[in-house]
């Protein structure tokens, strides 16, 4: 659940600048479910893997605006 909660955060500061707390929904009822064990191990991957692609994209676009290499 951390893992993708960290994602989330991650993304959401690239994205706005700023961070939410408490995470907003619908993040906050998938975060709650992986915590709880309603999700599958699998489901938790996958999500992280995504939200891992999204910063990597938002990473190397902050980088190409600010011309570094």
């Amino acid at each position: 659940m951390h893992m993708v909660r960290l994602g989330v955060q991650g993304v959401e500061l690239l994205e706005t600048g700023r961070i939410t707390l408490p995470v907003p929904e619908p993040w906050l009822g998938r975060l709650r479910d992986l915590r709880q064990g309603e999700k599958t191990r699998e489901e938790a991957l996958e999500a992280a893997e995504s939200l891992e692609h999204r910063l990597d994209e938002l990473v190397r676009a902050y980088l190409r605006a600010w011309k570094m290499p």
